[in-house]
C-alpha cells in the first residue's frame, strides 16, 4: 500500500530474456548436437496448438524449397521444429508425409520428410537430440502417452518435449543458436517469448 491506504496495482510489462539467452559459438553448439556445420537451419519453437499454424508453416517451407530449386542454400535448408508434438493442435507429421508423397498436393516437394527435423528427449537414458520429424508418424502409445524408439538406448522411451517436462533454459539457448533464422507463425497470442529469446541469441526473426 502507499500513502492514503491506496493499493499500488501491478503494472504490465513486456517480457524479456535474461543472460541465459545470448549468442554462443555456433560451431561448438552444432558439434555438441551432432549437426552438420554448413546446414542452413530455419527454427521454430511453438506448442502444437491450432492457432500456431504448423501445417501452413510447413507449406511455406515446402514452397520456398520448390521455388528456389536452383539455389544451393534452399536445396540444403532444413526446418527444425521444437514442439510438444502430440498435443492439441495439428498432426503436422502427417502433413509432412502427404507433401512428400502426393503430387496432387499444392505444395508437393519430393522427399520433404528428409528436410524437416525435430527435437526429442528420452525418458529412459535422458538423451536430448535432433532427428527427423517424420518419426512422429509411427508412435507407440503407452498409458495414453506417445513414445518412439530411442536411437541412443534402444528403449521405447523417446518423446517430444512438452510444457511439463521439456528442455532447460540453457538447452533452449543452445537450440536457438543452432539456427540461422527463426520463424514464428501464429494467428493469435500475446508477446511470444521465443521471438524475444531468439533475438537475444542474435538469430534473425521472421
Amino acid at each position: 500500500r502507499i500513502a492514503g491506504g491506496r493499493k499500488l496495482l501491478p503494472m504490465p510489462t513486456r517480457p524479456g530474456a535474461d543472460e541465459v539467452f545470448k549468442p554462443l559459438d555456433k560451431a561448438e553448439i552444432r558439434k555438441k548436437w551432432n549437426i552438420q556445420q554448413d546446414l542452413p537451419i530455419v527454427l521454430t519453437t511453438m506448442r502444437n496448438q491450432a492457432r500456431k499454424l504448423y501445417c501452413e508453416l510447413i507449406d511455406s517451407f515446402a514452397k520456398y524449397k520448390k521455388d528456389n530449386e536452383n539455389d544451393p542454400i534452399a536445396r540444403k535448408a532444413v526446418l527444425l521444429i521444437h514442439s510438444s508434438g502430440y498435443d492439441a493442435g495439428q498432426e503436422y507429421w502427417l502433413h509432412i508425409y502427404r507433401l512428400s508423397q502426393h503430387k496432387y498436393m499444392k505444395f508437393h516437394y519430393p522427399d520433404l520428410l528428409k528436410h524437416i527435423l525435430h527435437t526429442y528427449m528420452c525418458d529412459g537414458c535422458g538423451s536430448k537430440y535432433v532427428d527427423y520429424a517424420i518419426r512422429l508418424l509411427s508412435p507407440t502409445f503407452i498409458q495414453g502417452k506417445a513414445y518412439l524408439d530411442c536411437s541412443r538406448c534402444g528403449q521405447k522411451t523417446l518423446r517430444t518435449p512438452n510444457t511439463n517436462v521439456g528442455y532447460s533454459r540453457e538447452e533452449m539457448a543452445e537450440v536457438y543458436n543452432l539456427a540461422d533464422v527463426y520463424v514464428q507463425a501464429s494467428v493469435a497470442g500475446a508477446d511470444e517469448m521465443p521471438i524475444t529469446e531468439a533475438t537475444a541469441c542474435g538469430i534473425p526473426v521472421i
